[in-house]
């Protein structure tokens, strides 16, 4: 809910929720807007509080920022590095170019991975050594779970960012 869900929605019913709460309390009582209560200092504190939070947090994210985009030399060999992935891919999955938006991407580097398994699983269908085979169908049945999972993940249009987060969070590659 937190990565695919609205977050205007959220932030919505999470805002609601506590003026609710801050109602339901001041009209039983507990809660009041007068300067002398100490309710009143509480949420003083907590408002102040949160000033602060913001700005170290977002001090915190600036320097965060800062490290990862780096120089415009690491950057440079980070793109390098990005295309020459991207050049890797196409040869391998005999393409002559490979899709630009990471939605499409990945998409593109699954089905090349799916193709591959059906190729492998087919390569040792016809040998007669039947732990190879029952290894090879083990292997090829988990990988073809992954990516059948990734895929019907994708096929949400438009695919966002955010939905190629949430189709790699639960795939398992390394077994």
């Amino acid at each position: 809910m937190l990565v695919a869900g609205n977050r205007v929605t959220l932030a919505g019913v999470l805002l609601g929720g506590v003026l609710l709460f801050a109602a339901v309390l001041t009209s039983i009582g507990i809660l009041s807007g007068r300067p002398s209560s100490p309710m009143y200092f509480l949420f003083s504190a907590f408002l102040g509080g949160n000033f602060t939070l913001i700005s170290v947090v977002l001090s915190i994210n600036q320097l965060v920022l800062s490290r990862e985009l780096g120089a415009p030399g690491e950057l440079r060999r980070r793109i390098e590095d990005a295309l020459e992935y991207r050049e890797d891919a196409q040869e391998r999955a005999d393409q002559s170019v490979a899709p630009v938006l990471p939605g499409s991407f990945l998409r593109f580097l699954h089905e090349t991975t799916e193709a591959r398994t059906e190729e492998l699983r087919e390569s040792v269908a016809d040998t007669l050594d039947d732990r190879l085979q029952n290894r090879v169908e083990t292997f090829a049945d988990n990988v073809l779970t992954d990516v059948k999972a990734v895929l019907q993940t994708l096929d949400t249009e438009p695919v966002q960012i955010f939905a190629v987060i949430e189709a790699t969070l639960g795939t398992n590659h390394a077994q």
